[in-house]
C-alpha cells in the first residue's frame, strides 16, 4: 500500500466523516464534537486537519501550538487503515512542523481495564516517535492520564501546560496536575 499521506484543513463538509471517527476511536467521555473543533480551529494557534491517502479519508488530528508546546488534541485513524504506518506518518509530520516540544494526554496505564493493550499500542506508537511518560498526570473527569512529551518537562512548563489547556476549554480549571 502507497503510504503517500497529503494533509488539509478540515472543511465543514468533512465534519461528519470526523463525527464518526471519533465515535469509533475514541470513548465517550473523551469526544468533542467536529464543529465545535472546526470552531475552534478559527483561531491561528490551533491546527485541525484531516490526512488522505489519494481520495481515501485515513484520519485526523486536532492541536494547539501555545505556551511552548504544540499539544496535539486529537489523532485518529480510521480502522481499516491502522497498523499501517499512517499514525506514525502523522506524528512525525505534526512534529517536524514545529520546534516546540510535542506533548500529550494517553489514559492511564495503570490499573487494569478492558482496553489495557489498546493504551500499551498507543504508547509504543508515541515512544516510536520520541515521546515519553514524564512521570506527570492528568486528573480530567474523574479519568487519570499520563502526559508524555518529546523532552523532559519543568514546573514552570507544567505551569505552562496548564495554560494551555485553560485556553481550550475553562474545563481544566479544576482538573489537577500532578
Amino acid at each position: 500500500m502507497n503510504n503517500e499521506i497529503a494533509e488539509k484543513p478540515v472543511t465543514p463538509g468533512e465534519l461528519s466523516k470526523i463525527n464518526r471517527l471519533m465515535i469509533e476511536a475514541f470513548p465517550e467521555a473523551e469526544r468533542s464534537c467536529a464543529k465545535e473543533l472546526f470552531e475552534l480551529s478559527k483561531d491561528p494557534a490551533v491546527s485541525f486537519s484531516a490526512y488522505y491517502n489519494s481520495d481515501c479519508f485515513l484520519g485526523f488530528s486536532f492541536s494547539v501550538h501555545k505556551y511552548g508546546f504544540l499539544f496535539l488534541y486529537y489523532i485518529a485513524v480510521v480502522e481499516n487503515c491502522r497498523c499501517k504506518g499512517y499514525g506514525t506518518e502523522i506524528l512525525k509530520n505534526l512534529c517536524s512542523k514545529s520546534d516546540a516540544p510535542l506533548i500529550v494526554n494517553i489514559e492511564s496505564l495503570k490499573g487494569k481495564c478492558r482496553n489495557g493493550g489498546q493504551r500499551l499500542r498507543r504508547l509504543e506508537l508515541y515512544k516510536r516517535c520520541g515521546l515519553n511518560l514524564t512521570g506527570h498526570h492528568l486528573i480530567h473527569d474523574c479519568v487519570e492520564y499520563d502526559i508524555i512529551c518529546s523532552r523532559v518537562i519543568t514546573k514552570n512548563d507544567m505551569d505552562n501546560y496548564k495554560k494551555l489547556l485553560m485556553s481550550i476549554s475553562l474545563e481544566y480549571a479544576s482538573d489537577t496536575l500532578i
